[in-house]
């Protein structure tokens, strides 16, 4: 007689098995790390790629609001001069001021949260002084100058448009003026937009007459106090740019025995290129001597700024770039400042005669 067997009985007494064994664990993990590895760079380029366009959109507002003001403006003055200018107690630290002080915050100058500083309220550079803020936030910032108390506020307003996403504090390779040379410090990571209330500069070279004028008066050699009809070139003559551009064209010096030194031979035309070089210019953005620019007509670029083309005009002297003594020596030589795409002067137009007088007289 036929009986029949159970069912399920095969492989009866074996157990699922369920999960990972540690083999397979270590190799998921592996490729888990294997494909952060590879995303990261990509990533970071992302995001800075992301605050580069951001610093750039910023400078195109900026440049809109200075050409908007020019022509409401009975000079056409695309970058502001902040009053202090043509007070009579201007000096050369105004001219100095004169490059961030047409827009932004109270800077708080090299001590992170400090207000007593040249740059801030106290010393009439606060909001409400700045020029081109009325333009762009269509209203008057309250002035504070008398109220140390109230000091604070000004240096903590948060003006997205004057803050570069990649401003993280001095980054290196720019010449500073005396009165600014602080923010240098290693030790001291306050942001441009902190120290100067402005994370960008307007384009201002200075220069004088060689041997001095009746007056020994500096003039404007850029777009600063010039009217916009009087610019040459205005699709390549840069308007604003991000701080740590200010002066980078200074920091393509070559050695001192390079025949094409405008320090040894004051009178030589060169295009400087791939020489070996003393100091490099580092930007907001980690690409050594590329900086975001805007320029008179408005259009913004991220361009190499290394490589100036350079000549001397007769009888003008203007900001060198040879760390040398001023005078014959040449360091107050050069004011024809352009390279490939590029230039900071407006010649052939003539200088802009100020009011302040030559500190080397």
């Amino acid at each position: 007689m036929l009986t029949r067997q159970p069912q399920g009985g095969r492989g009866k007494g074996k157990k699922r098995r369920f999960g990972f064994t540690l083999v397979e664990l270590l190799v998921v993990i592996s490729i888990i790390a294997l494909l952060i590895a590879i995303l990261l760079p990509s990533l970071a380029k992302a995001r800075e790629q992301t605050k580069q366009t951001m610093c750039m959109t910023n400078l195109r507002g900026i440049a809109e609001a200075g050409l908007t003001y020019a022509a409401e403006d009975k000079n056409e003055n695309a970058i502001p001069a902040h009053f202090l200018m043509w007070s009579q107690a201007a000096d050369y630290d105004e001219l100095s001021l004169a490059r961030h002080t047409w827009g932004g915050k109270s800077g708080i100058g090299p001590t992170q949260g400090a207000t007593f500083d040249s740059l801030g309220t106290r010393n009439y550079c606060g909001p409400a002084t700045r020029p081109l803020n009325r333009t762009i936030y269509k209203t008057e910032f309250p002035d504070y100058f008398r109220e140390p108390d109230r000091w604070a506020e000004d240096a903590a307003l948060d003006l997205k448009l004057f803050r570069c996403p990649s401003d993280k504090g001095f980054p290196g390779g720019v010449i500073m003026p005396p009165i600014l040379q602080t923010w240098q410090g290693a030790d001291q990571r306050v942001t441009g937009y902190n120290y100067f209330g402005n994370s960008y500069t307007g384009q201002i070279v200075w220069v004088r007459y060689i041997g001095g004028n009746p007056h020994d008066l500096l003039m404007s050699n850029t777009c600063f106090l010039r009217p916009l009809s009087r610019v040459p070139n205005p699709t390549r003559t840069v308007l604003y740019q991000e701080l740590a551009a200010k002066d980078a064209y200074k920091y393509e010096r070559v050695e001192d025995n390079d025949p094409c030194d405008p320090c040894i031979v004051p009178d030589k035309r060169c295009i400087r290129g791939e020489e070996s070089l003393t100091n490099i210019a580092h930007g907001w953005h980690k690409k050594d001597y590329f900086f975001n620019n805007v320029f008179t007509d408005g259009h913004a670029e991220f361009i190499r700024m290394r490589g100036t083309y350079c000549e001397d005009v007769v009888g003008f002297s203007g900001e060198g770039c040879c760390g040398k003594d001023s005078g014959e020596n040449g360091r107050d030589r050069r004011i024809i400042l352009r390279g490939p795409r590029w230039q900071l002067d407006c010649l052939p137009s003539p200088p802009i005669v100020t009011n302040i007088h030559d500190p080397g007289g």
